[in-house]
């Protein structure tokens, strides 16, 4: 017999394609229910879906839309503690955090340059954001998002994803071929996760917080035993670099992209084929995707093209899931 294929968990699944961007997505997010996903995008917007567990949007049309940011939208993230709360980053050097039942923004922190990378400590109302100058600041929500701490990382060119562990004693960060996982609140570097062979660019936890994956300019996800230290598994499907990485709530699957028209599901079991999805329509690759932390659905963003139909070029939201037919 030859070796299982991943492929063979989603002979039941499609694309649904949700429109309510007219720019291209650059950040998804889901809640820790896994109901509700929040979208951010070039439109300088962010909109709030309410998905069933099929997967299946309540409407067509997002629950709500923020309007607030003057600039692109980075990065949006959810308070791990609250299902309502978002906290948003975009180039107009800003943060805002946002209840997304009032679709009003609340408080705004202003950043030195423009903030690329956010994440929520699940420990703590603490957000920590790395602007693209490399200056990482941890922020403290309860108090109108006052500095608590601020670090320059050494980033040879494009700073790298950051994280906190499920349990908010650890920080990670993507610097060079490999990522940094430091002690938090104190910062001291206790591992380097070396997997590439050129730099880092995206990774993501499991649910239980055992695996982190890696994914790197040289085309590899590195899978990673974070209890051991160790890496278990690669995965090689793209020859090009992966610019985004998530595991399935239930870790055993992982799926990566980046400028290719395929996205590779890999299974954590040895030996596994990966099951290659291929993107609908025209869309050249994908800028970020999002496993529920709940249900086997997964979001992914298209990259912008400019369609025939379409007075303007359309951001792309698509879900992949389990859809009765």
């Amino acid at each position: 017999m030859g070796a299982p294929e991943a492929g063979g968990a989603f002979e039941s699944y499609s694309f649904k394609e949700l429109g309510g961007h007219k720019r291209q997505v650059t950040w998804l997010a889901w809640n820790r229910s896994g109901r509700k996903l929040a979208s951010a995008s070039r439109d300088r917007t962010i909109c709030i879906w309410h998905v069933a567990p099929s997967g299946q949007a309540k409407a067509d049309k997002p629950q709500v839309t923020l309007h607030g940011h003057s600039g692109h939208l980075q990065a949006v993230v959810w308070d791990p503690s609250h299902e309502e709360h978002v906290a948003s980053a975009a180039d107009d050097r800003t943060v805002r955090l946002w209840d997304a039942r009032s679709a009003k923004p609340g408080q705004e922190i202003a950043c030195a340059s423009v903030p690329e990378w956010l994440d929520w400590n699940v420990a703590r109302p603490e957000l920590a954001v790395l602007d693209d100058a490399g200056l990482l600041t941890f922020s403290d929500v309860r108090k109108s998002g006052k500095p608590l701490s601020s670090r320059k990382t050494d980033c040879e060119s494009h700073p790298g994803q950051i994280a906190f562990s499920r349990n908010g004693l650890l920080f990670f960060q993507c610097v060079g071929n490999g990522v940094e996982v430091y002690s938090y609140p104190a910062l001291e570097s206790v591992a380097t996760l070396e997997g590439h062979t050129a730099p880092a660019l995206s990774l993501a936890l499991d649910q239980s917080g055992r695996w982190l994956v890696s994914g790197g300019m040289d085309g590899v996800v590195a899978a990673w035993d974070l209890d051991a230290a160790a890496c278990l598994r690669t995965f090689t499907a793209l020859d090009q670099p992966v610019v985004a990485v998530s595991v399935s709530g239930d870790a055993r699957h992982v799926a990566y992209g980046g400028q290719q028209e395929m996205v590779p599901i890999d299974a954590f079991e040895p030996g596994a084929k990966p099951h290659l999805l291929q993107l609908p329509g025209r869309q050249p690759g994908t800028e970020c995707l999002a496993w529920n932390p709940v249900h086997p659905v997964l979001a992914l963003t298209g990259v912008e093209v400019r369609a025939a139909s379409r007075s303007a070029d359309a951001g792309t939201l698509l879900i992949y899931a389990p859809f009765a037919s």
